[in-house]
């Protein structure tokens, strides 16, 4: 509580220095928290669950010994989890980023590693 006092007497919040970026976010997960699952659009809970479930079956199919062969396809349960609690802007930018990266790695190895 003394910390988030000092922020909100020193800077303005949200602000120039201090966007908030996220602030409509978190202020839905307060409306979900206080109204319960209600405040949820129709199909929402349906929807976690079903891509709970993927998430899951990825993580038990990169554990099998079965399943070496795809293992360095399947994507990381805690990296899918990342992707949606951040915003949509920065899933997008490391995307293309990362892309990017691996076109100049693939074309040009040298001039990747010497940067």
């Amino acid at each position: 509580p003394s910390l988030f006092a000092l922020y909100t007497r020193a800077f303005e919040i949200p602000g120039p220095v201090y966007k908030a970026p996220f602030g409509r976010v978190y202020r839905a997960m307060a409306i979900v928290a206080t109204s319960g699952l209600d405040a949820l659009p129709a199909h929402c809970c349906s929807l976690c669950a079903a891509f709970a479930a993927f998430s899951f079956a990825v993580a038990a199919a990169a554990e099998s010994p079965r399943c070496s062969a795809i293992k360095p396809l399947l994507p990381s349960p805690l990296a899918m989890g990342v992707g949606m609690y951040l915003g949509t802007s920065l899933a997008v930018d490391s995307t293309v980023g990362g892309l990017l990266a691996h076109h100049w790695r693939s074309s040009d190895p040298a001039g990747y590693a010497a940067f």
